[in-house]
């Protein structure tokens, strides 16, 4: 039996589950976990700061990858979280102090410096997933298609390795420093790529997403009394974000130039493939992807830290 004190994230594509000193990466009953296992053998041993792998287990319907569970040192510990303090700050009509973006970019630049130094040649091609994607994105005309493909094509391989959904959220502060978590998206490749799915990830993220994590993070409104300042919010969101980009890209030595081709394939790959769905449809997906879930949880959402994500876009 899954035993498990605490729901930390909640989505179609998987449920983080903590119990103690574990992490289980709880996968959904149409996915399977190899790739992401697999990901985490190849980088288990290099020397860089990340989640420590404890194995994989099966219960029931669901698998799932377990993690050491890392505890920091404080509400900072969760980069994310302590970036989005500043909007609640700006919002009250405090003083920002832009010094502290670059605090939290040199956390998240130094352990992607230190994730480049590997070189990892038995890991998957970053063009393998991309391709696909692209391929089955039927958002786009097939012109569109053919030309992200012709794009994506020319860009170069390499074996360096990437984490692949690097951010600010899959990294937590331990003691002054930095662990990356995540790995389903592990791959080897160019570094420009994984700096390229940074910058996308902090400029072109879903509007609606950011202002959901917003309010899980602030606790201080409601849904239904967000709407006089939802513009603020989605307006303070953006600056903030760009100034964390530019501070990041200036730690990485890197121009938008050089990471521009990057963009433009990361557009085709991730951009309108995606479709609203309610929080009634949200709940029978999810008891029906993970059955070892305590079936009370899907009827009171607000009891799982992570499901302000239900009223983002899924691609189900």
């Amino acid at each position: 039996m899954l035993r498990y004190d605490k729901i930390l994230y909640l989505s179609h594509a998987c449920a983080i589950l903590k119990n103690k000193g574990v992490i289980y990466k709880l996968y959904p009953t149409y996915r399977k976990i190899d790739k992401e296992y697999n990901n985490a053998l190849i980088i288990r041993d290099l020397p860089f700061k990340k989640a420590r792998l404890l194995g994989r287990q099966k219960f029931k319907s669901n698998e799932a990858i377990c993690y050491e569970f890392i505890e920091g040192d404080d509400r900072d510990s969760d980069l994310e979280l302590s970036i989005d303090n500043l909007i609640l700050k700006e919002i009250n009509g405090e003083d920002i102090d832009v010094n502290l973006y670059e605090k939290y970019v040199l956390y998240a630049s130094s352990l992607h410096k230190d994730i480049f130094k590997n070189k990892v040649p038995k890991a998957f091609c970053y063009k393998k997933d991309l391709r696909r994607r692209i391929i089955c994105n039927d958002q786009f005309s097939k012109e569109s298609i053919s030309k992200a493909v012709k794009v994506l094509n020319e860009l170069p391989t390499g074996d360096t390795l990437l984490h692949g959904d690097f951010g600010i959220s899959n990294i937590i502060i331990k003691q002054d420093e930095p662990y990356a978590i995540d790995f389903g998206s592990t791959c080897r490749g160019p570094k420009t790529y994984d700096i390229a799915k940074f910058v996308y990830k902090a400029c072109f993220s879903n509007p609606l997403n950011e202002v959901n994590n917003f309010i899980k993070f602030s606790r201080k409104f409601e849904k239904n009394l967000i709407e006089p300042i939802w513009d603020q919010i989605v307006e303070v969101k953006k600056k903030q974000r760009m100034l964390l980009v530019e501070a990041y890209l200036r730690q990485m030595n890197t121009s938008w130039e050089e990471i521009k081709d990057y963009l433009f394939i990361l557009k085709y790959t991730y951009a309108g493939n995606q479709k609203t769905q309610s929080i009634k449809e949200f709940k029978k997906h999810l008891h029906k992807y993970y059955p070892v879930i305590d079936p009370s949880y899907f009827n009171n959402l607000e009891n799982i830290s992570g499901t302000s994500r239900w009223s983002a876009d899924y691609n189900i």
